[in-house]
């Protein structure tokens, strides 16, 4: 029996790079999306937009995929990242102060 109440979360995509010598192509990034999606995930931390350049073009990709999957930005504690990553559409963002702080918010929490 499948749970409904079950919310699966996975940062594949952001923290998988975080190891020595990992670094995804935009294919492969899109496959793990599909993977994801197929699996039934439902929220993937994709990337960190304030990356820019090739991570920004594959963010808004995945971004087309939000009917599917609820996409999280990753940000730095910085007001403009954290804007910018409202401003392309993301289901929530995460903000990182440091290392011990975590903030999640969804866009009814942000706008409110």
């Amino acid at each position: 029996m499948i749970r409904h109440d079950i919310i699966l979360e996975d940062t594949t995509l952001r923290d998988g790079e975080q190891a020595p010598g990992v670094a995804f192509s935009k294919e492969t990034k899109l496959k793990i999306l599909d993977k994801l999606i197929e699996a039934g995930v439902g929220w993937v931390e994709p990337g960190i937009p304030a990356m820019g350049g090739e991570e920004l073009a594959t963010l808004h990709e995945m971004l087309e995929r939000k009917n599917e999957v609820r996409l999280i930005g990753w940000n730095r504690g910085i007001m403009e990242d954290v804007a910018a990553t409202i401003d392309m559409g993301f289901d929530a963002v995460c903000v990182f102060q440091n290392s011990r702080t975590a903030i999640s918010l969804n866009r009814g929490h942000l706008f409110r």
